[in-house]
């Protein structure tokens, strides 16, 4: 079972009839499986692939014609170069290329050194260059092979020491040669190195049922390897040196190099047998070689074409990681985007000669002559202003070729147009394109650069969640079972002792790397809109708040930094412990309250200060207010008496006043009786003279009538 911990070998299960193989059984079982490999490889894939570099390499099956245009549309390579590009400038976005996590809290400790190792060794030892070649077979070969392994190997280096400065020389190592004036000293010392080999298409083999290294019945590498480099890996020279040289039937790495070479190199096998170049397989096969009728993964290694089998061992995991672009299901080897424009570059390359060829006719038309009146040599010197002798005129004439270049380039665009939908790599992904763009809006624009974008990076993402993901897999198990005592990597904060063999490979892996909606100038601007917050956040609640601290701020920056191009973020904001930042927030909290304590005295005698002058503002206040308060009693007193003589003076007036009007009422009255009295008499006065009046006339007339 790939990545698990449990003990590969097995005793024989019980019941189960069967019976372990020996070494003979399991030899010719891997010959079987690794011949049928073989097969797949060479009448199914080789073909396609051989096809596909090729066109990589600017060929094309077209003809040509002597004379005729030879130029080559090298669309495939044009793509593939379009496409390597964004991938490189996405895997540099991010010094952790991918990180592990578990949902198990007590894993949070192993997935943080795993990534900080893991890493390490991606950068110390060519990942980046692993990941681009890798990337670009499976741009033009369908998949691409990544092989991971580590050793322990002796690294030796000669120097050289007069005899008069021996001295403690002696020490260093062992005398290898010597002369009357110099010793050749050799000293040697174990080195772990660690190797991300970006595998040829055609060395790596695979079962033709399988769809993944995982589920593989078998995986192997198949090289060419000097008898002494086998001998260096352990294997006795005895079992090597009848061990036939191969005779390869696969031609993909003389198409790839454009060359082949002779494999005997002459004389020197003869002189050195330990020089000559045999075929060495390793191969990773479930067998069930135990006899517990359960398969289990050993890893073989076999030499020659008839696969003897020199090791055999049990594994854990087959250190292959794959590179697919494209996703097909249920498929090891995808359609790859070579694949899909091989026949556009033939129909491009078909067209655009012909425009080209009507162009070199257009400008210099075929000649018709007749030979027995024109000098055939004149006619052929090309010569501006060149005299061309005949003997009658109109014995020359030009065959005029019409011009085609109008109709023929609108159908070279269209091809290209074509091209392009069925790859997805358009101009737009290559930049700002001055036509396209013209008249658009800046949102318009965006989006359609966007769009162009889309494919390279669902590329860049299957390449990530497959071979990136699968690398890092591949190196952690490595680490595990492979690279033994305990080994120091550097932290953020120095360096740290780990023991890989101490980890487990229950955990997930992710890709870390630039890819999502945004490009590098949004992205940058989603930073810098993050950052104020921080700030903030950490300006009210101090370094050791739980939401946001310093090192969040700086990951910010980190990110930023990184979208910049700037790689050496230490050197501007260096890493600070989470201890640190405790303790600096400790003692900020503490400046702080004591700062605090200083205010709160400064502003009690500030407040005191302002408590007595308040009193003696108080006490002026008070004093004038009474100064005042006398001003304004003596002042209403004063007010007062002037008021009260007024007063005095206003009744006594008054009463003169109502005397004088009593006195005038009572004159008025008797005035009124008087007059009234007055007519009264006069009235009765003039009533008793009326009646008197009356009783004379009535006398009067009384008296006649008497005297009558």
């Amino acid at each position: 079972m790939f990545g698990s911990n449990k003990k590969v070998d097995k005793e024989p299960a019980e019941n189960t009839g069967l019976k372990p193989l020996d070494l003979e059984e399991i030899e010719a079982v891997a010959r079987v499986a690794i011949d049928d490999a073989v097969d797949f490889r060479d009448s199914e894939i080789q073909e396609d692939r051989e096809l596909a570099d090729a066109y990589y390499q600017g060929k094309t099956r077209l003809e040509t014609t002597k004379g005729r245009s030879q130029v080559i549309v090298t669309k495939v390579r044009d793509a593939v170069k379009q496409v390597v590009p964004s991938l490189a400038r996405i895997f540099t976005q991010t010094d952790d290329i991918a990180e592990f996590y578990s949902d198990d809290e007590e894993d949070q400790q192993i997935c943080a050194d795993a990534t900080r190792y893991c890493n390490n060794v991606y950068h110390k030892y060519e990942g980046y260059s692993a990941i681009i070649q890798a990337s670009t077979d499976a741009l033009k070969a369908k998949v691409g092979i990544v092989k991971v392994t580590v050793e322990n190997k002796k690294v030796v280096a000669h120097k050289v020491y007069k005899k008069s400065d021996i001295g403690d020389a002696l020490t260093l190592g062992e005398t290898t040669e010597e002369s009357e004036e110099e010793i050749v000293k050799t000293i040697s010392r174990n080195v772990r190195v660690w190797s991300l080999q970006p595998l040829a298409p055609e060395s790596f083999l695979i079962s033709r049922d399988a769809t993944s290294v995982e589920n593989a019945r078998l995986c192997a590498h198949q090289e060419e390897k000097r008898i002494s480099d086998l001998v260096e890996m352990g294997f006795s020279f005895e079992d090597l040196k009848d061990v036939p040289s191969s005779a390869p039937t696969n031609t993909e790495d003389a198409e790839r190099r454009d060359y082949t070479h002779d494999k005997e190199e002459g004389a020197s096998p003869a002189i050195d047998p330990s020089s000559r170049p045999i075929l060495y397989t390793e191969a990773y096969l479930r067998i069930d070689a135990d006899g517990d009728g359960v398969a289990e993964l050993r890893k073989l290694q076999l030499v020659g074409e008839n696969y003897k089998l020199l090791g055999n061992e049990p594994v854990n995991y087959a250190p292959f990681a794959e590179f697919r672009a494209e996703l097909q299901p249920h498929v090891f080897y995808p359609i790859c985007l070579a694949e899909d424009l091989i026949q556009d570059q033939d129909a491009q390359t078909a067209m655009l000669r012909s425009v080209i060829d009507n162009s070199a006719l257009v400008n210099s038309p075929r000649t018709a002559v007749n030979e027995s009146k024109v000098n055939l040599d004149d006619v052929k010197n090309g010569e501006i202003g060149a005299i061309i002798r005949v003997r009658e005129m109109g014995q020359i004439e030009e065959l005029v070729t019409p011009p085609t270049a109008a109709q023929t380039l609108p159908v070279l665009q269209y091809l290209n147009e074509v091209s392009e939908a069925r790859s997805g790599i358009v101009k737009l992904s290559q930049g700002l394109d001055a036509d396209a763009l013209q008249s658009t809006t800046k949102i318009a624009a965006a989006a359609a650069i966007s769009a162009a974008d889309a494919r390279i990076e669902m590329m860049a993402r299957n390449i990530g969640e497959t071979g990136v993901k699968s690398l890092f897999n591949c190196i952690l198990r490595t680490a595990i079972y492979e690279a033994g005592e305990k080994q120091s990597i550097k932290t953020p904060d120095g360096f740290k002792s780990v023991d890989p063999s101490e980890w487990h490979t229950f955990i997930s892996v992710r890709c870390n790397f630039g890819l999502g909606s945004g490009r590098v100038d949004e992205k940058q601007m989603a930073l810098k809109s993050i950052l104020p917050v921080q700030q903030m956040i950490l300006e009210r609640m101090g370094t050791g708040n739980p939401i946001c601290n310093w090192n969040n701020i700086r990951e910010t920056l980190k990110a930023s930094m990184r979208l910049a191009g700037i790689h050496d973020f230490n050197k501007y904001f260096p890493y600070v412990a989470p201890e640190v930042l405790a303790e600096l927030d400790k003692k900020q909290q503490e400046a702080a309250m004591a700062a605090d304590k200083e205010k709160q005295q400064a502003q009690q005698m500030q407040q005191s200060a302002m408590m007595e002058l308040v009193k003696v503002e108080n006490k002026k206040i008070e004093a004038n207010y009474q100064s005042k308060m006398q001003e304004m009693q003596q002042r209403h007193a004063s007010d007062m008496e002037r008021l009260k003589s007024e007063i005095m003076r206003l009744v006594t007036d008054n009463r003169t006043k109502l005397t004088d009007i009593y006195l005038r009422d009572d004159r008025e009255r008797d005035k009124a009786d008087m007059t009234f009295a007055i007519d009264s008499k006069r009235v009765a006065l003039e009533e008793e003279k009326i009646m008197q009046t009356e009783a004379k006339v009535a006398a009067d007339r009384e008296a006649p009538s008497i005297n009558g």
